[in-house]
């Protein structure tokens, strides 16, 4: 081939063969590919194991990232910013992942390392929106509900109290309600409400 290179290192292949091929020793530490600026900061980085690294020199996994990391997006803002697609931690292969969002098989743990629950919160949490349970309501501390309740089935089996439940509106019940052989088939409006 007589092309002129445009730049000052260019392979072209005939065939359907490697095209580039670096190789390392049996014994190699140093990296076996290493693309620094000029002045020396790293760029990119294989090291004599295999570990690749962007933005270090010293790889200690896999795949190590120093910087923000932006998917559909060329200017991330956070460690990891996702835009356009969703992320999925599948536990097989043959599941798949929600077209927006975040999808992950297996239970989710914040401020924990171990979540025993689908979800497991260690810490406080803020919801803006509406929360939907669809099974049980347990509370072992102060439930504060600085707003109203309103609930079509309430009853022994379904909300366990060993604490206080605050409710600073209205508990509307269209259904049974039963606590300590307390039974009220009406509205409820109360400051505190003891289980």
């Amino acid at each position: 081939d007589t092309t002129p290179a445009a730049a000052r290192l260019e392979v072209r292949g005939s065939a359907d063969e490697y095209q580039f091929l670096v190789q390392a020793n049996g014994t190699q530490t140093n990296p076996i590919l290493n693309v620094q600026s000029s002045s020396g900061s790293p760029f990119f980085t294989v090291a004599g194991g295999g570990n690749v690294g962007i933005g270090t020199t010293g790889p200690g996994s896999a795949l190590t990232v120093i910087g923000n990391v932006g998917i559909g997006t060329s200017a991330a803002g956070a460690n990891l910013q996702v835009n356009g697609g969703g992320i999925f931690w599948p536990t097989t292969a043959s599941l798949t992942g929600p077209i927006n969002g975040l999808g992950i098989s297996g239970n989710v743990g914040i401020g924990t390392t171990t979540a025993n629950y689908n979800l497991s919160v260690i810490g406080t949490g803020n919801f803006t929106g509406n929360v939907g349970i669809g099974s049980s309501l347990t509370v072992t501390g102060l439930g504060v509900l600085n707003g109203g309740l309103q609930t079509t089935n309430i009853n022994a089996s379904t909300l366990t109290t060993s604490g206080n439940v605050g409710v600073g509106g209205s508990l509307n019940v269209t259904s049974l309600l039963t606590s300590n052989g307390i039974t009220n088939t009406g509205n409820i409006s109360s400051t505190t409400f003891n289980g």
